[in-house]
Order: C-alpha cells, then structure tokens, then sequence
C-alpha cells in the first residue's frame, strides 16, 4: 500500500475533517515522512511502517478515545513540539487560544515576571517565554511527572524558566507581587461529569476540582484581591461564567473579564 491510499482509506473512514489526525500519527509511524511536504514527495512510494499498527493507533483514538498526545507521546502547541507523558493532561485547542492571545497582546512589552500555574507538560509558560523571552517564566505544578515534562520541554526548546513542583496556591500564599498569572487549573465539577473513561489516560487531579469546580478560582481570586499585578488569564470551564461572575462580586479590588467566545477571563485591578 502506498501513503497515499493510506490517506484515502483513512479519509473515507474517517472524513476530512480529521486529516491532522492522519498526519500526526504518520509522523509517527514513519521513518522518512516527518513532514507534509515529505508525505507529497513520498505518495506514490510503499508505506515503509507496518499498516496493522497504524491501524491500532486509529482504533486508539476513534474507539478508545485516546488523546492523540498520550498515543504519539507528544503534541503541537503555539507551533512548538511538547512531550506529554502518560497521565499528564495533555493540552487542549482552548488553552493553545488563550497563549496566543496572551502572547499577541504582550509580545512587545517590557521585562516582567510571569507564573504559569498548575503548567502541566509546561506548553503555556514555555510558550510565552519563547515568544517573548525578555519575560522571567516560572512554572508551577504540584505533581512530579508534569514537573519532569516541564523541565525536559524547556530544556528541549532552550528556555530558561524557573520550575518548582509545589500546590500551587501554597506557592502564591509565600508570593508578593506578581506581574502576571496564567493558568489552566483543574476546573470540572466531578458532579457534572459521568465520562469517566478520561482518567484512564490523564490524572483525575488535573481535571476535577472541589466546591462544584470553583476551589481554584476562589483561591486565585483571593490572592489577586490582596496582592498587585498587571494582568491575570485563566482558562474556564464551559459552564462556569455565571458561578464565576457571581463568585466575583464578592471581590472589591478586582475586574473580571469574560472573553466572548473564549474559554478564558482576563483579570485587572480595579484603578
């Protein structure tokens, strides 16, 4: 079979819609193809991968529900390569949305010091200090193996970051001032949530969160209603800008900011 009947079998099973999907995984499998001008070059020429086992890493993640990060160990954020190891959430389109916004708005700005908390693999801290290295990244997660993809990613990328394994809002309790929090916190309310299947490839502790998915947001909250900073961006769930937009109101210092047809709020201090 050649790589490009390959292509046609895949898009009549599985539509064009999922064409990306067909060329990670045979960026994967593939020896010589790593790229989609090498696959053009290569059409026309015989697989040079078993076809049985690009077939089972499909099954994988149309059957199985596999993120295509934990089948191919790795993932494309803001145009980078990141390792993401079993059971570290593996980053998602939203949270790519919200760094490149952030990293839009603040490219040209001075020095200043940013935390990516709960950072996971790193894909948002790394990110921003690729794109804007006149910034000082540190990154926090609680748990050792996203600490360990972190420092392997920035080592990987050659940035130089601070990274420290500790509970995130243990870290801002021993914090001043901060020019910038960015996170994607663990934000489901398990009550809400019946596909469990999730956590058979990613860590329940970075999906679900206490007091209906709001423990992480209330603690943020608090800090940056006592601390001064420029800016703070956090991802949010779908269903949560209401509990958030009330939960707000109980804040004097601080303005929260939806984003329309984002998955994330901007934070200010009130002049």
């Amino acid at each position: 079979m050649t790589f490009n009947q390959l292509f046609n079998s895949f898009i009549a099973k599985h539509g064009n819609t999922h064409d990306v999907i067909f060329f990670e995984l045979i960026f994967y499998v593939s020896p010589s193809v790593k790229t989609k001008d090498q696959f053009i070059q290569k059409r026309n020429e015989t697989i040079d991968f078993k076809e049985k086992f690009f077939w089972k890493l499909v099954k994988q993640y149309f059957v199985e529900q596999k993120p295509l990060a934990h089948i191919i160990g790795q993932t494309r954020f803001c145009d980078l390569i990141f390792k993401v190891s079993p059971k570290v959430l593996a980053p998602r389109d939203i949270t790519e949305q919200m760094t490149r916004d952030f990293i839009d708005k603040h490219k040209n700005d001075k020095p200043s010091h940013l935390v990516d908390l709960c950072c996971g693999c790193g894909c948002i801290g790394i990110s921003i200090k690729k794109y804007i290295p006149q910034f000082t990244v540190a990154c926090i997660d609680k748990y050792w193996k996203p600490i360990f993809d972190t420092r392997d990613n920035g080592i990987k990328h050659q940035t130089q970051l601070t990274v420290d394994c500790v509970d995130a809002i243990k870290y801002l309790a021993r914090k001043g001032n901060i020019d910038y929090l960015i996170s994607n916190p663990p934000y489901i309310n398990k009550e809400n949530f019946a596909n469990e299947w999730m956590f058979k490839y990613e860590d329940k502790h970075a999906l679900i969160a206490p007091d209906n998915g709001l423990y992480f947001y209330k603690e943020y909250f608090k800090w940056l209603d006592q601390h001064t900073f420029k800016e703070a961006w956090f991802e949010i769930g779908y269903d949560l800008e209401k509990p958030l937009m009330d939960l707000a109101k109980d804040f004097q210092n601080i303005k929260v900011s939806f984003i329309p047809n984002k998955q994330y709020i901007v934070i200010k201090r009130k002049q």
